[in-house]
């Protein structure tokens, strides 16, 4: 069982697809490491 479409249409969906999957992960990894590093300031500032 082949998993990439054979027509144009199928393949540029695909590719859409994992293109999408794949920023999305890079946004949530960069937003947790933002939220990360905030939280550790704040724990050493003792304000939270």
């Amino acid at each position: 069982m082949k998993w990439w479409p054979q027509n144009l249409t199928g393949q540029t969906i695909t590719l859409l697809l994992i293109a999408l999957l794949g920023s999305q992960l890079f946004s949530f990894l960069i937003f947790s490491d933002e939220r990360r590093s905030a939280l550790l300031d704040e724990r050493r500032k003792n304000t939270l």
